[in-house]
């Protein structure tokens, strides 16, 4: 094991030497009773053991795709693109409307700019909202049978190859590479396995996206019955999101609820930048990563959904500019 864990840390700073961001997603854990009831909800943390696992894995993974561009084999890659100019313009002016120096971040911006903002920023209050508006702008991992490259990783070759039996890819692939390693010749192979890659890499992609929103829905169901014992109770937590209907509100066990304007000071409310409403009579100001109380005052369940009232007023007046006399 300490071997193991040498290895893994040698991995890891390889990764962060190349300009990989490190993005702490916050993930979530379920925790219910013996009747399948969810008792508690907690942040997801990541042990010594998985954390090695994971190292391992992202080599193999990257191994596998590596020997089928050298061969030149039919594949299904793993593979996440830049973000657009326009998503790293959004995300410099969001930056900039936090207060957040963006830097060099702009057009064809390498990983390593993201990684540069993660790390300047990871013991900031905001840190959390940073990783999801970075996150955010990053294009989403698909599958492809060309092979594009992972951003996210800074590798040219990427593949789901470990886990064959959770992940149509990883199968895919595996069937390929049987074959390979069987000597089938590589004209058979190609004919065999070029019109297979593309469909199964469109069809990962699909099932992936449904995965991903039974995922949410799952969690979002789960965590409106937790908090439907917790109604009129008072937490401490942060802005995660604004929108012209409310403010969003992370807990620091993951869970997120709604304030409504209608709840709020009257006003014309309106969003700037991604990251702050105004509009209220009396001034106040909601920016994304600002700390405030709020209680528990509704919960659907079936909806999943949780609303939350602020305790007290906790919107910042806007600062006002000034002008010549």
């Amino acid at each position: 094991i300490p071997i193991m864990k040498e290895l893994a840390d040698i991995l890891v700073k390889n990764r962060v030497d190349r300009g990989a961001p490190e993005i702490d997603t916050s993930e979530t854990k379920i925790i219910t009773d013996e009747n399948g009831v969810c008792i508690d909800v907690k942040p997801r943390t990541t042990g010594i053991a998985e954390g090695i696992i994971e190292e391992f894995m992202l080599m193999a993974n990257k191994s596998a795709a590596a020997l089928a561009m050298k061969e030149k084999i039919p594949f299904v890659y793993r593979v996440h693109e830049a973000p657009t100019t326009e998503k790293l313009d959004q995300l410099r002016e969001t930056l900039t409307a936090l207060g957040i120096n963006p830097g060099a971040l702009g057009a064809n911006a390498p990983a390593s700019e993201l990684a540069r903002i993660l790390r300047e920023n990871k013991d900031s209050d905001r840190a959390m909202v940073i990783n999801r508006i970075v996150l955010r702008t990053m294009m989403k991992a698909r599958y492809s049978e060309e092979p594009l490259g992972h951003y996210g990783l800074v590798m040219p070759e990427y593949a789901h190859f470990t886990s064959p039996i959770r992940r149509y890819a990883d199968l895919s692939i595996h069937r390929i590479l049987t074959d390979y390693v069987y000597s089938l010749d590589h004209e058979k192979l190609c004919r065999k396995y070029a019109a297979f890659s593309a469909s199964a890499a469109l069809q990962a992609s699909n099932t992936e996206l449904s995965a991903v929103r039974c995922e949410r829905e799952f969690e979002n169901f789960y965590m409106a019955e937790y908090m439907k014992n917790h109604v009129n109770e008072e937490f401490d937590g942060m802005i995660s999101g604004v929108s012209a209907g409310g403010v969003y509100v992370v807990l620091p066990n993951t869970i997120e609820g709604m304030v409504s304007v209608a709840t709020m000071p009257m006003g014309d409310y309106e969003v700037q930048h991604g990251v702050i409403l105004t509009g209220a009579i009396d001034g106040s100001v909601y920016t994304v990563g600002d700390k405030v109380r709020v209680k528990c005052v509704s919960v659907n369940v079936n909806g999943g959904f949780i609303e939350f009232e602020f305790v007290g007023n906790p919107g910042k007046p806007a600062k006002s500019e000034k002008t010549d006399s």
